[in-house]
């Protein structure tokens, strides 16, 4: 390897390592929310790591793309304002020869970045569902402090919520039952979660008998008891509106490549759901090779080649890097159109690669 090589890219990594661990710790503040509402659930600080833990693959190949656009700016913006890169050109090296090591880079991190975002982060983000899944089995008593008063499954609750999270009183519920189209009622004094069982005392329940004559009316049945046991996970399993489901980006590619060839000899919506999948694969592979393009925009546009060192090449990077990140929202978004969705996620990047050579050849030019 050339000595120039392994300079340049001791400069790169050097700062994009930086960069990722402050990305992760500020993206991590963001999902700072969805950890704490985990760890109101969790029954040990074991399950919280582990939960944060599993946050990290699933925001990683942003934080990875973003860095190696900050690197490659700050790595050519210090080889002009120190003059190496005029030495290193007097030389003989041309820019093509200076970009090839940031290009070998970037590749082998836009292949890494594939990795995260088509194994790692899905895998996470079931394992992250597990275990969010498993700890609200243990604990529904917490779930109801947290919807307190709210809708679950078209139902209302009200409660006292005192500060201990093993126990709730003066509990109000009322549940439709799809059965017989009727509204069942469930007051409790007190309930109190203790290991796998939840009690309740002073437990009163109305709830109806459907009748099979229909000139009677339904029979009203009014139930008292003083206590009442019942296991902690039939709650938590009633009040989680809906099961999780694995949806394609929660896939590893892999198994989106299975349930594609699934889809095909599917009657049902077989069409919606390969139009999903395809999506999916167009923002797994957008968002590993921005890696390449964040690694070009930020050397291109930070080469100063003059006396003078002017911030509006680096302004034009920033909405070009904020045009592609963007992009990633729009795709999203548009998904139910497939066409429109790859156009969003591939143009930008595309555009942005043209408006890259065509400075670059400006540069060589010296006409930059």
């Amino acid at each position: 390897m050339p000595i120039f090589w392994r300079y340049l890219l001791s400069s790169y990594f050097k700062v994009l390592s930086l960069c990722i661990g402050s990305f992760i710790a500020v993206l991590l503040v963001l999902k700072l929310r969805d950890i704490a509402e985990f760890a109101s659930c969790a029954s040990s600080i074991i399950s919280v790591i582990l939960f944060t833990i599993y946050q990290i693959p699933q925001i990683l190949p942003y934080a990875l793309s973003i860095s190696a656009l900050i690197s490659s700016i700050i790595l050519f913006q210090r080889l002009s304002l120190t003059n190496e890169l005029t030495a290193l050109r007097a030389n003989g090296l041309s820019l093509k020869m200076l970009l090839t090591p940031l290009f070998f880079a970037s590749l082998f991190l836009s292949i890494f970045n594939f990795y995260v975002v088509s194994e790692l982060a899905p895998r996470s983000y079931f394992k992250s569902k597990e275990i969010f899944f498993e700890q609200t089995s243990i604990n529904p008593l917490t779930l109801l402090q947290r919807q307190n008063a709210s809708k679950i499954k078209n139902s209302h609750i009200e409660m006292k919520s005192p500060s201990n999270n093993q126990i709730v009183e003066d509990v109000l519920m009322v549940i439709p039952n799809h059965a017989n189209q009727r509204l069942s009622f469930l007051l409790a004094k007190e309930l109190l979660l203790k290991e796998d069982l939840l009690t309740g005392n002073q437990v009163a329940i109305i709830s109806h008998a459907e009748t099979k004559n229909p000139q009677f009316f339904d029979s009203l049945i009014i139930e008292n008891q003083k206590q009442m046991t019942i296991q902690a996970s039939v709650l938590s399993d009633f009040m989680k509106s809906r099961r999780w489901q694995m949806l394609p980006k929660g896939l590893p590619l892999r198994m989106l490549l299975v349930r594609s060839e699934l889809d095909k000899n599917s009657v049902k919506h077989h069409k919606h759901n390969k139009d999903n999948i395809k999506v999916e694969i167009a923002r797994r592979v957008a968002i590993a090779f921005s890696t390449v393009t964040f690694t070009f925009l930020g050397a291109c546009f930070s080469i100063q080649i003059g006396r003078l060192f002017s911030k509006k090449s680096i302004y034009i990077a920033s909405i070009l890097s904020l045009m592609i990140l963007i992009s990633f929202t729009i795709g999203k978004a548009l998904r139910h159109n497939i066409f429109l969705s790859i156009i969003a996620y591939s143009s930008p990047q595309v555009l942005v690669l043209l408006l890259v050579k065509q400075r670059l050849k400006k540069i060589s030019r010296g006409a930059e």
